[in-house]
């Protein structure tokens, strides 16, 4: 968190050691945080991660531990700067995955590569989540990651990749809308 705070717009920030780090953590600048290249095993955030302006978050595992409901929060936002989550695991939280609150404006946000662990496919756990998706994220592009559970309203621009996947049932992809509108 300290490194966050004193990071300046366009910093890349690397978690060095494959400890966990307990704790929230709030970005309010464009910037990285990352694993560096080489662990043995993942850096693990035990906490939430607030975005607040446009970032790059790539190698991370987020833990919430059963008992914290958010792992990644986009709210706030400053410039709405593009969003990229990318070879992250995240796991154990209580309610929403990624969540894009009503204060949250971004350009994109894009997950790649990353694996939500945890959902029980039950109306409060949400892998991703916009109150208002089509007022809040202009494109969402999600490649190579697999859910358990995927929950977005209607009006946003939504790309899932043959790499992605989904539990097959028709609870895997849920709205307010009809999902064939959008994967087709």
């Amino acid at each position: 968190a300290d490194a966050v705070s004193s990071a300046v717009a366009g910093d890349i920030i690397e978690l060095s050691e494959a400890v966990t780090y307990v704790g929230n953590v709030t970005i309010d600048k464009s910037l990285t945080l990352r694993a560096a290249e080489g662990l043995e095993s993942a850096p693990i955030i035990q906490g939430k991660l607030s975005i607040k302006d446009g970032a790059t978050i790539r190698g991370i595992v987020f833990d919430g531990a059963s008992e914290v409901a958010d792992a990644i929060r986009i709210d706030n936002t400053v410039t709405g700067a593009p969003v990229v989550i990318s070879g992250c695991t995240v796991r154990n939280y209580t309610n929403r995955f990624v969540y894009v609150s009503l204060s949250g404006k971004i350009e994109s946000l894009t997950i790649d590569d990353c694996m939500f662990i945890g959902a029980d496919n039950s109306t409060t756990n949400k892998a991703i989540y916009a109150s208002s998706a089509h007022t809040q994220v202009e494109t969402l592009s999600v490649t190579n990651s697999t859910f358990h559970f995927i929950e977005l309203e209607h009006n946003t621009r939504l790309t899932i990749t043959a790499h992605s996947t989904l539990p097959h049932s028709d609870r895997g992809v849920h709205s307010r809308v009809h999902w064939h509108e959008y994967l087709r």
